[in-house]
């Protein structure tokens, strides 16, 4: 009975069915089409053949390095297919493709648009490559093994994420399989990284705050200093999120110190972290590299930029931003919605609206069931979890707002994904210990594995029909 206990623990539930769909989504989502998945996948590559840092062609124009000419034609291949306007593929010719060899002695100088990007975060995808190669070297075989590679660090991070966390781990299931998240962990892309450290950002805090024996020594502070430095790197924008760790409780920190001053060193770090530009990788790249001309892999670039004119405009009139800002949410509201839930296809495609509704609804019921007696967040630590959720939530909008052309009302390039690693903490303010029903709480692991399993399936039903004609 305690091995069969063991394993209907909610942590083993989410491995069976995240290796179970995920797999699926990897094989139903054709080859380099995720958000940006050529780019990330070529950057991945050029990695595992010339290590973090790239080459500077002769003529010192191009940065990246040289790759197989079959690898980037079939790559490209994949691109521009207008799913929103009804074209789908044949997959006679997804397989037609699968028969295209490598070729690694047939190389030409390819730049690399993501050069300037951290790349530890990619290490999962290299790997998968390198090892992919030994098994089977066709172009659209090495895209699918670097997904596994995502595929797997995500889901051993989820499991010890958790497992960890002393309560909360339905909710944490729940959003984690949710159709847009697998999407992104089973797509080559540094979203990977960069949500799974959010997710342990909570999973850390419920540890350190509830658990009875949990006890914050010196060696988890330089872990988490560690964590939060990866974080930084991966992505700016989101340096709100690793304050949550300042709210555990002083009396769980057992340093040889004050503990008030482990949790001003926190915030300090945490936020020094993203304004001092020294500590983005970007910035250090091109200090090493300075002689390297990185080719720009924005879009728009017709129109005049300058974050420094948007921010004095921002100033200089902050109702008309206010406006600006409002109207942005109305107007793209459910667009943003749909990409926090499920949105595919270079994020032309979405679910129907009713999908979005009803898993809103049971994201919201299952934070709000997904209590325990033993452990209370008062109101205090809700508004400070507030805080960092709808602080983050705005200040990426807001981060995009800056970014777009000088006199623009509407924000170019924002996408609803980019606001997922927020959500976890947003929903932390459902948690309650006063509605705890006894019958849901012995089995909600399985009432929850069923409705993802429902979820899923719909995805993927979707997904066919997206993206493949019927012959």
């Amino acid at each position: 009975m305690k091995k069969i206990n063991k394993f209907l623990k909610i942590e083993y539930f989410f491995v069976i069915l995240a290796i179970i769909f995920g797999s699926i989504f990897i094989n139903v989502n054709p080859p380099f089409h995720s958000n940006d998945e050529d780019r990330h996948f070529l950057h991945a590559y050029h990695i595992s053949e010339h290590g973090f840092l790239p080459e500077l062609k002769v003529d010192s124009t191009m940065i990246g390095g040289e790759i197989p000419v079959n690898l980037t034609a079939v790559v490209r291949s994949f691109q521009g297919v207008p799913y929103h306007l009804g074209t789908k593929i044949k997959r006679s010719d997804v397989e037609l493709r699968k028969s295209v060899p490598l070729l690694e002695n047939n190389k030409r100088f390819e730049t690399d648009h993501l050069a300037n990007f951290f790349p530890i975060p990619y290490l999962p995808n290299v790997v998968a490559i390198k090892i992919g190669k030994k098994i089977n070297s066709n172009p659209v075989a090495l895209g699918k093994a670097a997904r596994f590679g995502s595929l797997i660090f995500f889901i051993l991070c989820m499991f010890f994420i958790i497992k960890l966390a002393p309560v909360f781990k339905t909710t944490l299931m729940a959003f984690a399989l949710t159709p847009m998240v697998l999407y992104q962990m089973t797509s080559v892309t540094y979203d990977v990284f960069n949500y799974v450290i959010s997710f342990f950002f909570v999973s850390l805090y419920l540890y350190y705050t509830f658990d009875k024996k949990a006890k914050l020594d010196l060696k988890a502070i330089i872990l988490i200093i560690l964590l939060t430095v990866l974080f930084n790197l991966t992505k700016a924008g989101y340096f709100l999120l690793p304050l949550i760790l300042t709210l555990i409780p002083k009396e769980k920190i057992k340093v040889k110190f004050n503990p008030n001053y482990v949790k001003i060193g926190f915030a300090v770090i945490f936020l020094g972290l993203y304004f001092d530009p020294s500590f983005l990788w970007s910035s250090w790249f091109l200090s090493v590299k300075k002689d390297m001309i990185v080719e720009s892999a924005g879009f728009q670039n017709d129109f005049f930029k300058s974050r420094g004119v948007r921010l004095t405009n921002i100033f200089s009139d902050p109702f008309l931003f206010i406006g600006n800002i409002w109207e942005n949410l109305m107007h793209f509201k459910q667009n943003w919605a749909a990409g926090i839930l499920g949105k595919f296809g270079y994020s032309y495609s979405e679910l129907s609206q009713g999908f979005y509704i009803t898993h809103g609804i049971a994201l919201i019921l299952i934070a709000f069931l997904d209590g325990n007696k033993e452990y209370t967040l008062n109101f205090k630590s809700k508004i400070a979890l507030a805080i960092i959720g709808f602080g983050t939530f705005f200040l990426v909008i807001i981060g995009f707002y800056t970014l777009s052309p000088v006199g623009a009302n509407m924000i170019f390039g924002f996408q609803g994904r980019y606001l997922i690693p927020a959500i976890p903490v947003l929903l932390l303010l459902l948690y309650n210990n006063k509605v705890v029903i006894p019958k849901w709480e012995e089995n909600k692991h399985i009432f929850v594995s069923i409705y993802i399993i429902i979820i899923l399936s719909f995805a993927i039903d979707k997904m066919y029909d997206l993206f493949y004609y019927a012959y």
